[in-house]
């Protein structure tokens, strides 16, 4: 069987030569460059193009360079920090979907020929008027609008 030598500092590191701060330290830079590359090959990276605050908490808009396009995510989507709970608005091409991060399964879909079950909030009107404005000046022509809708209705995904 070989043996595995370490490179600390430019110097290899033999077993007859290792100490176990070398080690450790060779460790700890290890474990920390792995860590990154799966924190940044796991993670897409969001540019925010617009925040602003409202009374009912912050609100920013986001560009994702590489979007999942399942409801809750995409290309394109608005995110509501406020005091108790965190909203996000998903603009896909066929709908646009709201998202509460406490409350698992259920998805809001826009609707708009068609009763809704839940009408829209002030903050619903407040960040979908923007973002029908952000989308316009982004040129994302392919993405939903929110104009004309009546309210949401709730599915619970996976059923």
């Amino acid at each position: 069987m070989g043996s595995v030598y370490l490179c600390v500092s430019g110097k290899p590191v033999g077993p007859s030569t290792m100490n176990i701060s070398n080690n450790r330290s060779c460790l700890t830079r290890l474990l920390f460059i792995m860590m990154a590359l799966v924190i940044v090959s796991c993670g897409g990276v969001s540019k925010v193009v617009y925040q602003t605050k409202t009374t009912e908490g912050k609100v920013k808009y986001y560009v994702a360079e590489n979007p999942n396009y399942r409801k809750g995510e995409g290309k394109f989507y608005a995110r509501v920090d406020s005091s108790n709970v965190r909203i996000y608005y998903s603009f896909q091409p066929s709908n646009i979907y709201k998202t509460y991060d406490n409350v698992g399964n259920y998805v809001y879909t826009l609707v708009f020929d068609r009763q809704p079950m839940l009408k829209l909030t002030s903050i619903d009107s407040i960040v979908l008027a923007k973002a029908d404005k952000l989308l316009d000046s982004l040129g994302y022509n392919d993405l939903k609008r929110s104009k004309t809708a009546t309210g949401f209705v709730v599915e619970i995904e996976g059923h």
